[in-house]
């Protein structure tokens, strides 16, 4: 029997409010929603999907009366980044030693945030199993049914990150 560990960050960033200076300076940059393609980069076995989820998460958005997200490539940047990281370091958490926490490692990528969470997840087999997963668990559904408007997922071996955000 395979023991499936997940964790949803929704304490101090998921959705509180940041002071202005935090958050970066993309004001009206573009969102990328774009159709899914697959490609594999060399870093860790990632496997990087331009909307990876993004069609699970949506419904699972909208059997709740949600709206739909829209895909945001500097969020899956900071996914990218933080799977590179767990594989790297073998580390399945949101901070890993060493690594900067959630809001500073999505102000690296360039996002200008006022609101963000992340759910990580370990060795589901595809996307339906970690939404659905993630839907089943407290925690991560809060971060998926939130006021957010855009999210970035990526998968990296056996970790799954999404990263959702509420930019300005």
């Amino acid at each position: 029997m395979k023991l499936f560990i997940f964790i949803a960050i929704i304490a101090t960033v998921s959705a509180t409010p940041v002071d202005e200076k935090e958050g970066g300076s993309n004001i009206g940059e573009p969102l990328y929603q774009t159709t899914d393609y697959l490609y594999v980069n060399d870093d860790f076995n990632s496997i990087q999907q331009s909307g990876l989820c993004l069609a699970e998460t949506n419904s699972a958005r909208a059997r709740n009366g949600k709206g739909p997200l829209a895909w945001d490539g500097r969020l899956e940047s900071a996914a990218r980044n933080h799977n590179n990281v767990m594989v790297a370091q073998n580390c399945f958490s949101h901070q890993c030693p060493g690594e900067p926490n959630l809001g500073t490692r999505v102000s690296q990528v360039g996002y200008t945030w006022t609101s963000l969470g992340e759910n990580i997840a370990s060795g589901y087999p595809d996307c339906n199993a970690v939404v659905n997963g993630w839907m089943n668990s407290a925690g991560h559904r809060e971060n998926i049914l939130r006021d957010y408007l855009q999210v970035g997922c990526h998968r990296a071996n056996q970790y799954w990150t999404c990263v959702y955000g509420r930019g300005r």
